[in-house]
C-alpha cells in the first residue's frame, strides 16, 4: 500500500512537471527569434509565428486556419491570469479570425485553451529601440507565481547565455519576489554543479546563500548523484565549501541528505 501510494505521488509529479513545460516553455527567448507583426496565423502546428513582437496599442489579430475551434489566450492554463484581457472568453471557428488591442507592456506568454500545449510569446513593447533589450528574459512587473514561473523559464537560458554568474545575478535582481525562490536557486545549484565537472568556470559567491541555502542543496545533491556511496569523498567536498567564502557546509550535508533520503525511498 504504501509503495502504491509513492508510485502514485510520482507519477502525479511527472504529468504536472510535463504540464508546466507544455504549456509555460516555448523555447529560447531571444531577440532573433521574434518577428514584427500583428498577425498570428493558428494553424495545425500551431502559432505562427509563436514569437511577435509589436508595439504598445497595436491590435493583434488571431487567424484560425485549422479545421477545429480555437481558444487563443495569455497563460496560465486555464485561468488566464497572467493577461487577463487577453481572452476572448468563446471558441474561434474555423475560418474566423479575434483581435485584441495590447495596451501592456511585457514579454506576455499564451496558449490554445482547448490544445494547451500550443504555445506562443507576446513581446508588447513602447518602441523598437528599446525591445531588443527588453525581449531577452523579462520578467519585469510580474507577481508570484507568475514570476516564479518566468525565472523558471528564463534561467537556464541566461545561463547559457551569460554564464553561472549571469544567471545567479538575474536571480538576485528578481528572487525578493518570489514565493519559491529556494527551487529555483536549488536548480541553479544543479545546473552550476553540471558546470563544474565540465571545467566551466563556477561563482561561489555570498548571494549562493540566498533563499535558505538552495543554491548548496541543489549543487551537492547533484553531487551526492555522480559520487555515490564514496562517502569519504562526499564529507571532504562538503568541508571544502568555506575556502569559498560561505559557510555552506551545513547545507551542502543537507543537500546529500536530500539525495540519500530519496535514494532510500
Amino acid at each position: 500500500m504504501k509503495l502504491r501510494k509513492i508510485l502514485t505521488t510520482l507519477c502525479v509529479i511527472v504529468v504536472l512537471t510535463l504540464t508546466l513545460f507544455l504549456v509555460f516553455f516555448n523555447g529560447k527567448t531571444s531577440p532573433e527569434s521574434f518577428i514584427w507583426t500583428n498577425e498570428i496565423r493558428v494553424t495545425e502546428n500551431g502559432f505562427e509565428p509563436d514569437s511577435v513582437a509589436t508595439l504598445i496599442g497595436q491590435e493583434i489579430v488571431f487567424q484560425n486556419e485549422t479545421n477545429r475551434e480555437i481558444w487563443p489566450a495569455s497563460n496560465f492554463h486555464p485561468t488566464h491570469k497572467l493577461y487577463s484581457e487577453l481572452d476572448p472568453h468563446e471558441v474561434i471557428e474555423p475560418g474566423d479570425t479575434w483581435s485584441f488591442v495590447l495596451d501592456k507592456e511585457g514579454l506576455w506568454y499564451i496558449h490554445d485553451h482547448l490544445k494547451p500545449s500550443i504555445t506562443g510569446r507576446i513581446g508588447v513593447f513602447k518602441n523598437k529601440e528599446d525591445s531588443e533589450k527588453d525581449l531577452k528574459n523579462n520578467c519585469s512587473g510580474l507577481k508570484s507565481p507568475e514570476l516564479d514561473y518566468c525565472v523558471s523559464i528564463a534561467i537556464e537560458e541566461i545561463i547559457s547565455d551569460k554564464g553561472i554568474r549571469g544567471g545567479i545575478d538575474f536571480f538576485v535582481s528578481t528572487y525578493k519576489g518570489m514565493q519559491e525562490c529556494h527551487q529555483i536557486a536549488h536548480r541553479i545549484g544543479e545546473i552550476s554543479y553540471d558546470a563544474y565537472l565540465s571545467g566551466d568556470e563556477i561563482y561561489f559567491g555570498p548571494e549562493t546563500a540566498l533563499c535558505g541555502w538552495g543554491f548548496w542543496h541543489g549543487f551537492s545533491t547533484r553531487f551526492a548523484q555522480t559520487v555515490g556511496k564514496d562517502y569519504e569523498e562526499t564529507k571532504k567536498f562538503c568541508e571544502d565549501i568555506d575556502k569559498y567564502g560561505v559557510s555552506g557546509v551545513d547545507s551542502c550535508f543537507h543537500g546529500i541528505g536530500h539525495w540519500l533520503g530519496a535514494r532510500s525511498t
